[in-house]
């Protein structure tokens, strides 16, 4: 959902919306290393790499390193960054190299040229856990966190203010608030909300 470096996950926050069904039960933290990685070191030579495969929030969590160490190389960008690996490992990318994790770089066979390529050393991913049902809370002792999709029905002066008002009034503390576009029109947009407290329990409506 969100990264220390890169921030939100906008695809992510698209699902919250279009999966209305879901439903969040908990979220993880993360730590994030990145690596490097190569099919064959014989004879490698770091020149020889055209193509670099990655997710687009890796690419961009390594963007310093990518533009000091390889700035002519064209990135690639794939749906995960095992994906990457896996493509690299097949061998069929031509000279690619993958941006992956140790353990995906182990799983494919590849080579590590560097570790711990981010740009930040203090690089989180905050994952959230979700259900069909709202079953059971992953940990469900102290306030919690919602996450509510929200959105106007109409563009008008004031009206954001009056649903800040009544969080204000309760006294529900409004931890983030994420703009995404609708997909309909130009302007139109839709939010993600996320306060303390939990369903079920005060001040949060049942």
């Amino acid at each position: 959902m969100e990264n220390s470096i890169e921030g939100t996950v906008g695809l992510s926050l698209d699902y919250l919306k279009n999966f209305p069904n879901l439903y969040i039960i908990g979220e993880v933290v993360l730590p994030i290393r990145h690596c490097i990685a190569v099919k064959n070191m014989k004879n490698f030579d770091f020149t020889e790499i055209k193509y670099i495969y990655s997710h687009s929030q890796a690419l961009g969590q390594c963007r310093e390193f990518l533009e000091i160490n390889f700035p002519g190389c064209e990135l690639r960008q794939t749906s995960s960054t095992a994906e990457a690996a896996s493509i690299v490992a097949s061998g069929l990318s031509g000279q690619a190299a993958a941006i992956c994790s140790p353990f995906a770089a182990e799983k494919y066979g590849l080579t590590i040229i560097a570790s711990d390529i981010q740009d930040y050393p203090n690089n989180k991913t905050r994952f959230f856990v979700v259900e069909k049902k709202p079953l059971k809370f992953l940990n469900d002792k102290g306030p919690g966190k919602t996450s509510m999709v929200f959105s106007l029905p109409e563009d008008s002066p004031g009206s954001l203010y009056m649903v800040l008002k009544y969080f204000a009034e309760e006294k529900i503390n409004l931890t983030k608030i994420e703009s995404r576009p609708a997909k309909k029109e130009l302007g139109h947009y839709f939010s993600i909300w996320i306060v303390r407290g939990m369903l079920g329990k005060s001040p949060l409506l049942p």
